[in-house]
């Protein structure tokens, strides 16, 4: 019987796969400091149009968007 061990994979980590995937479509995910006015409009993480710059998505919860987007496998897990 094979046991299944998670993977941990750090914020910096994710947030480079994150972007080397989203950069075919000209968009990069981007993080706010909590101590920035904006903050509250966009969340921790958000992610930019880089050729229109526009706010394509606000509110990124980077471990859901990762596997969302294929860069997360299911035995890896977002350590802190």
């Amino acid at each position: 019987m094979k046991t299944t061990t998670s993977i941990p994979v750090s914020e910096r980590a994710l947030i480079k796969s994150i972007n080397r995937s989203l950069r075919r479509n000209f968009e990069q995910l981007k993080k706010c400091q909590e101590k920035s006015r904006c903050f509250n409009d966009l969340g921790s993480f958000y992610v930019v149009d880089q050729r229109n710059n526009l706010f394509v998505e606000r509110h990124v919860d980077i471990e859901a968007f990762g596997r969302e987007i294929g860069v997360l496998k299911t035995n890896e897990m977002l350590t802190h």
